[in-house]
C-alpha cells in the first residue's frame, strides 16, 4: 500500500480507497456504499495520541470505493519535520453498522513540512 502524502496547510482533497480482502486475496469494492456517511481519522505514530486530522468525508468515487476528506487549515499541524502517521476512514452504512478501511494495519501516512 503505498503511503499517503500530505503537506501541512495544504487544503487539496486527499484519498483513499475502502476495500475488503477476500478468501482467495482479492480486492474488492463493498457494494452497499450508497446511503453511508464516512469520518476521516489520521493520527501520528511520532507523537502517540495526538490525532493530526478528524472530520467527515465525502465519496469522491462511491462505484470504485474512493473516500475523500477535505483538510481544514488547522489539520495537521505539528513540528517542522516529516511526521509518519496512519490514516482510516470509518464507514456508517445506512443500516447503522459502523466498518473500518483498511482492515488490519492502517494506512501509512507522511505528513510533510511547508518549506517556505
Amino acid at each position: 500500500m503505498k503511503p499517503l502524502k500530505h503537506t501541512r496547510g495544504d487544503t487539496a482533497r486527499l484519498l483513499l480507497v475502502c476495500e475488503k480482502q477476500q478468501a482467495d486475496g482479492s480486492w474488492v469494492v463493498p457494494t452497499n456504499l450508497a446511503g453511508s456517511t464516512l469520518r476521516f481519522i489520521c493520527k501520528s505514530l511520532d507523537r502517540p495520541g495526538v490525532v493530526l486530522a478528524s472530520g467527515a468525508g465525502v465519496w469522491d468515487d462511491i462505484a470504485n470505493g474512493v473516500a475523500g476528506y477535505d483538510p481544514q487549515p488547522s489539520d495537521f499541524g505539528g513540528p517542522d519535520t516529516i511526521e509518519v502517521a496512519e490514516s482510516e476512514v470509518e464507514v456508517t452504512y445506512s443500516s447503522g453498522k459502523v466498518e473500518t478501511f483498511p482492515k488490519g494495519p492502517k494506512h501509512p501516512t507522511l505528513v510533510y513540512p511547508q518549506l517556505g
